[in-house]
C-alpha cells in the first residue's frame, strides 16, 4: 500500500500512486505554488540502508547532468523525514510494454521512429561517459505529445560513480543482459548496445529473443547469443533491421556497434527509407490514425509498393524528357 499518499514533500503535494520499484515507491505530485506535476521517487522502508542510499544519490547525480529531449528531466532532490526524494519531470503516455502488451509487435515506421529516439539518448549518455544498463521496454514512455523519453537511472554507472556494485554480482534485468554481463562482467558501453538490440527485437516481433522455461536455459541462450532470427518470427522484415538487430546482439563485444553514435547512423539511414510517424498514445493502445503512413498502409509487403514507386517514376520522367518509355508487350501476341 502507498504509504505518504497525500504527504507534501517540499512544496509538492502527493496526489496520486504511481507505483512501487525496486528502490522504492513513485508518486505524482503537484507543486502547490506554480501547479507543476512532477513525478516523485521515494526511497522507503527496507531500502533505508547505507548502499541503498548511495545508490539513490547516485542516480539523482547522474540525471542531473542530463538534458536531452529524450530523457525525463531531473528537477530536485529531497528529503521527507530521513527519505531520500528524487523530483523528476512527469511523463504520461504509456511505456513500450504497455503499448506490446496491447498492440503485439509495432508498426515499422513506428518501431524505428521510437528506437531512433532511444538511440539518440543513449548515444548522448555514452557521450557523458554513463552507461544505463537497464535499457527496456518499462523504462521507455512515449507520452500523449508523442514524446520518447528514456526512464529510470537507477543502476546507471558513470565515471564519477563510487564503485556500488560488488566483482562478480550482476545488475539488471535478466533478459536483457549481455553475454559479459552473464559472465559476471563490468557492463560498458557495448553491454547498452547489446540491449538496445533486444529491445528493437522486441519492438518488431512482439517477444524478446530468449525465451526460455527457466533462468538457468535463459542463460545458457545468452551466453552463446542464441536466439530466432526476427525474419522468422515476424516474415518479409527489411533486410536493414535484421542487420542492426544482428550486430547489435553479436556474442563478442568487439563484434558489436564500436559506438551508439555509430548504430544511431545505421538507424538514421534505415529512417530514410520511411515516413516516419506522428507519435501519440491517445488510442490507448490502439493505432492512431496518424501512425499509418504509406510503409505502414503496405505492411510488411512495403518493399514491392517501393518497387511500384520507383517503376511509375522511371516511365513518367522518361516520358517528360522524351524518351519513350519501354516497349510493351501486348497480350494479342501472347494469344498468336
Amino acid at each position: 500500500m502507498p504509504s505518504l499518499l497525500n504527504a507534501a514533500i517540499g512544496d509538492y503535494r502527493l496526489v496520486d500512486f504511481l507505483g512501487a520499484g525496486g528502490m522504492g515507491e513513485v508518486y505524482r505530485g503537484v507543486h502547490s505554488k506554480i501547479g507543476r506535476v512532477v513525478a516523485i521517487k521515494v526511497l522507503t522502508g527496507i531500502h533505508r540502508h547505507t548502499a541503498a542510499v548511495e545508490r539513490f544519490l547516485n542516480e539523482a547525480r547522474i540525471q542531473a547532468r542530463l538534458q536531452h529531449r529524450h530523457i525525463a528531466t531531473l528537477y530536485d532532490f529531497l528529503e521527507f523525514q530521513g527519505q531520500p526524494c528524487i523530483i523528476m519531470e512527469y511523463v504520461d503516455g504509456q511505456t513500450l510494454f504497455e503499448r506490446l502488451q496491447a498492440c503485439g509487435y509495432l508498426p515499422l515506421a513506428e518501431a524505428i521512429a521510437v528506437f531512433q529516439a532511444v538511440v539518440e539518448a543513449i548515444s548522448y549518455i555514452h557521450e557523458q561517459q554513463i552507461v544505463h544498463r537497464d535499457i527496456k521496454s518499462t523504462n521507455i514512455k512515449v507520452n500523449t505529445a508523442g514524446e520518447v523519453k528514456l526512464l529510470d537511472f537507477g543502476i546507471a554507472k558513470a565515471v564519477f560513480s563510487q564503485n556500488l556494485t560488488v566483482t562478480g554480482n550482476v545488475v539488471g534485468t535478466l533478459q536483457y543482459l549481455s553475454p559479459e554481463q552473464i559472465q559476471g562482467k563490468a557492463a560498458d558501453a557495448r553491454s547498452d548496445i547489446w540491449s538496445l538490440g533486444i529491445l528493437l527485437y522486441e519492438m518488431v516481433t512482439g517477444q524478446c529473443p530468449f525465451k526460455p522455461q527457466d533462468s538457468a536455459e535463459l542463460l545458457l541462450q545468452v551466453s552463446h547469443a542464441e536466439y530466432t532470427p526476427p525474419s522468422a518470427v515476424r516474415s518479409a522484415l527489411p533486410r536493414g533491421v535484421e542487420a542492426i538487430i544482428s550486430r547489435c546482439l553479436e556474442k563478442n563485444p568487439f563484434h558489436r556497434y564500436p559506438s551508439a553514435q555509430a548504430l544511431l547512423a545505421d538507424v538514421q539511414h534505415l529512417a530514410r527509407m520511411f515516413s516516419m510517424p506522428q507519435l501519440d498514445v491517445s488510442g490507448h493502445g490502439k493505432p492512431a490514425a496518424g501512425w499509418k503512413t504509406a510503409f505502414a498502409v503496405a505492411g510488411d509487403n512495403w518493399p514491392i509498393t517501393l518497387s511500384a514507386i520507383v517503376l511509375v517514376f522511371v516511365l513518367a520522367l522518361g516520358m517528360y524528357v522524351g524518351y519513350p518509355p519501354p516497349p510493351v508487350r501486348s497480350n494479342r501476341h501472347l494469344a498468336l
